[in-house]
């Protein structure tokens, strides 16, 4: 009895990886769907932890629930956590739930069924709520709901609302041009970090009153060592004093913006005025960055560049053929 007694709460069926068809199944057929209607399982929040370089682990938990969908359905996931992951892979799978303002590479490989989204919502974010708003929902499994999302909707091209004239925000924009770089987002230049700490940014705010600013960088991201930095913010008083030296950790980013080779880094920023000095550090050598963007928080900034323009420093590649373009 006592051996009972301490064994049945540790050796039990591991649902998880069932595939009897128990939960998500009836789930789905008892609201006239079958699995077969679907090609794949995106869960949200994302996953995508094993790349050694990025990650994203927002629904590592949820995780346990997506791997039950997929054995019990039979559909293959698009999120993963496995070592030694492609970066390119990884790239892709963020990428296929940034803005809508460029075509995915991800994208262009589904064919024209559904995808099954499998979300936990209470802990999804904006990036992630966009598309759970563009699909219809099925029902839901303890936590979990259960959404059709059309693979139009990804595949589709929407574009902001962009005025003829350029938006000038208050600011500052970087494009490194002027730093010659082999790899870069735009134009010729990028900023490579060949020593650390590396100052990307400083600002003496002699304002009367507390500022909001919204922080956002693109870093390049391979297989080398061109790992994604993780940013420093000190903040001086008038007296020289530090009141303030954090470097932000990973979990605080959203990771929710990749264009091709690259993602981005973005944060707010909040500044005391009275002349208190503040200075972002990269504190690594391997990174490479371009296209910094400080704003105004609620301001819309667009910067037009040759290869693309920038709409709050989310890239719209130029959709015009050359011989359409103005001269």
């Amino acid at each position: 009895m006592n051996m009972k007694a301490v064994r049945d709460p540790v050796f039990h069926h591991n649902k998880f990886l069932s595939s009897a068809k128990e939960d998500y199944v009836p789930l789905l057929t008892n609201n006239g769907h079958k699995p077969e209607e679907f090609q794949a399982i995106l869960q949200l929040p994302l996953v995508a932890i094993g790349n050694e370089t990025i990650g994203v682990e927002r629904g590592f938990w949820t995780m346990r629930e997506g791997i039950h969908a997929s054995i019990e359905t039979g559909l293959p996931m698009i999120d993963y956590a496995m070592s030694r992951t492609s970066v390119s892979q990884g790239l892709d799978i963020i990428e296929l739930i940034s803005s809508p303002y460029f075509e995915k590479r991800r994208a262009k490989a589904l064919d024209d069924r559904p995808i099954l989204l499998l979300c936990e919502e209470e802990f999804v974010v904006p990036a992630e709520r966009k598309w759970i708003d563009l699909a219809r929902k099925i029902g839901t499994y303890k936590s979990i709901t259960l959404y059709s999302l059309p693979v139009s909707e990804l595949k589709e091209i929407k574009l902001p609302p962009i005025q003829d004239q350029d938006k000038i925000c208050k600011g500052w924009f970087f494009d490194f041009n002027k730093i010659k770089c082999d790899t870069a987002m735009t134009g010729s230049g990028a900023l490579p970090i060949t020593s650390a700490p590396y100052s990307i940014w400083s600002y003496t705010d002699t304002s009367k009153m507390e500022q909001n600013w919204d922080v956002s960088f693109w870093s390049h991201v391979d297989n080398k060592k061109s790992n994604v930095p993780i940013p420093r913010i000190m903040e001086t008083d008038l007296k020289t004093n530090t009141s303030e030296d954090t470097g932000l950790h990973r979990e605080s980013f959203q990771w929710s913006e990749a264009y091709g080779e690259w993602i981005q880094v973005a944060f707010p920023l909040k500044t005391k005025g009275k002349g208190f000095k503040y200075e972002i550090f990269i504190d690594r050598t391997g990174p490479v960055i371009d296209n910094l963007l400080i704003r105004h928080t609620g301001d819309t900034c667009i910067i037009r560049l040759p290869e693309m323009t920038l709409y709050n420093n989310l890239p719209i590649p130029d959709l015009q053929p050359a011989s359409e373009r103005k001269q």
